[in-house]
């Protein structure tokens, strides 16, 4: 009885039907896995991946922008495009050799398909701002910056730098004031590079007006980016800003007494750290329980201990101070520095007598001029000399400044 053949003429087209579709599995689940990472090698698994020539053509033009770079990724876009009609980066790269009167068409209708390619709203950004539509070029931004997670570190310096004039000023606050999920790390960008401290203080001010909470680091570093450009005439608004809340700030001595421990510099103290020379806050051995400012000076250690920022009006004041355990000046000189912020100007230089451990009074008198001083530096200075051990038990409170009429 002959045997059954083991692959009958059915069997064979199944076979041959599972092979087919098996290699179209493989080439059109390759070209998916690859057209992002390597488009040229997806093509060989399927050499009409309309996204894959598109990428291909894309990662081209990248490299080079040649006139023969441009041709060819076009005549890629339209291979591509005719894989796929809704292909908007393809649709995008054709634009690019299209007649001029044609290109703004090409890339609005890929805008359309997809608002997730960068390149198009790139374009249309340049394109808008050519024309002087301002406002126009700030959707496109919304937009790029919204989808596409490449357009912040090309975007976010470029419209930092915008915030200095004051014709796209008002645009820029108006759209931050939406609230776009971009705003915080942009407003990082802009506390760093943008022109004008001022117009960040105006835009903070909106959007703390509209609600917005802003991160508190944020707001400092905003205060700290108006003393770093000398704008003191800003400092009062942005310490309100960062959630200030003395009415007098830099009318007098903030925590003269050291008991608290501020964030705000400089209207707080900013306390030294470094270099040989620390400053930290202690408990009063006397019976009050109050505290001081206790420092460390290593043999050798220049510097501020401690240092705030004053707003005195012109006139006349006197600084005074608890202080002990004071060394003398062979040891190490500590002294009270009081200058223009802004200038090298000093204005006055008063050394703290040696002292006993348990406490002595110092008290200086000093004038502020009547121009070009519109803010203060008060410093606690220290020179321990070389050849000295450094002192590490002198300390510092009740410091005031008060107004000698």
């Amino acid at each position: 009885m002959p045997s059954k053949p083991l692959v009958t003429p059915r069997r064979m087209a199944a076979i041959g039907a599972a092979a087919v579709l098996t290699w179209l599995s493989v080439s059109v689940g390759g070209a998916s896995v690859l057209r992002a990472a390597n488009p040229a090698w997806a093509l060989k698994f399927s050499s009409d991946d309309s996204r894959a020539l598109s990428n291909l053509a894309d990662g081209m033009l990248k490299e080079d922008q040649s006139r023969a770079a441009i041709k060819k990724a076009s005549e890629l876009g339209r291979r591509a495009l005719a894989g796929d009609a809704t292909n908007a980066v393809a649709l995008r790269l054709v634009g690019t050799t299209a007649p001029s009167a044609k290109q703004f068409g090409i890339h609005t209708l890929a805008e359309r398909i997809s608002k997730r390619d960068l390149a198009t709203q790139l374009w249309l950004i340049e394109d808008a701002v050519s024309q002087d539509k301002v406002d126009q070029a700030l959707v496109h931004y919304d937009i790029a910056l919204r989808t596409s997670t490449a357009a912040s570190p090309a975007l976010f310096p470029i419209l930092a730098q915008a915030t200095g004039d004051q014709r796209l000023l008002p645009q820029i606050t108006a759209m931050l004031k939406r609230k776009p999920d971009w705003t915080t790390p942009f407003l990082y960008e802009a506390v760093n590079s943008a022109p004008d401290a001022g117009a960040l203080v105006g835009i903070f001010g909106a959007l703390q007006t509209s609600g917005y909470k802003v991160d508190p680091d944020l707001s400092v570093n905003l205060l700290k980016r108006a003393v770093r450009d000398n704008r003191f005439d800003l400092a009062t608004s942005a310490y309100r800003l960062a959630g200030g809340t003395n009415a007098g700030i830099g009318s007098a001595v903030t925590d003269g007494g050291f008991t608290a421990l501020g964030t705000l510099q400089p209207f707080d103290w900013a306390l030294s750290s470094e270099n040989g020379l620390f400053a930290d806050r202690g408990a009063s051995s006397d019976s009050k329980g109050g505290a001081r400012l206790e420092i460390t000076a290593e043999a050798g250690a220049v510097g501020d201990a401690a240092k705030q920022l004053l707003l005195l009006k012109p006139g006349k004041y006197r600084l005074t101070a608890l202080v002990g355990n004071i060394p003398q000046k062979d040891v190490a000189r500590f002294f009270w520095a009081v200058g223009c912020a802004g200038t090298e100007d000093v204005i006055s230089l008063f050394d703290l007598p040696p002292s006993p451990a348990s406490k002595a009074t110092m008290a200086g008198e000093f004038a502020v001029p009547a121009s070009g001083c519109g803010a203060q530096w008060l410093s606690l200075a220290v020179r321990a000399e070389v050849s000295s051990d450094g002192a590490d038990d002198p300390w510092v409170t009740d410091v005031a400044v008060a107004r000698v009429n």
